[in-house]
């Protein structure tokens, strides 16, 4: 019986979930953005690379989670990919490419953190 109080904390903590982060998923580049960067406003993200209808920024905070060109998912669901970087002053946000402006509206989910070393 000791023997198996001392392991269930260590079976407990194998089987936990990874770590999460709340994140905020919005939309840039639309018609009248008011945070759009020159680069923006020219299809260009923030290595003056070509944006597509895939490509995501994140915001500085979260540069260690989604290094530049990384698969970006919310809740498990594929954003697309991240090929720019929000305005400096963003946390713990996730916005989608939307020159035509067809995003309909802001939500908060969920981003899996890597695990420390």
């Amino acid at each position: 019986m000791i023997l198996l109080a001392l392991l269930a904390p260590l079976l407990v903590a194998a089987d936990e979930s990874p770590a999460k982060r709340k994140v905020r998923v919005t939309h840039y580049g639309y018609p009248g953005d008011p945070h759009a960067s020159a680069n923006t406003q020219l299809g260009l993200g923030d290595h003056n690379n070509i944006l597509n209808p895939d490509s995501v920024p994140v915001s500085p905070d979260l540069d260690t989670v989604f290094p530049f060109g990384s698969s970006v998912s919310v809740d498990g669901h594929f954003i697309g990919f991240r090929h720019d970087t929000t305005d400096r002053s963003w946390r713990n946000t996730i916005a989608v490419y939307d020159p035509a402006g067809k995003f309909k509206r802001d939500f908060e989910g969920y981003v899996e953190l890597p695990a420390r070393k």
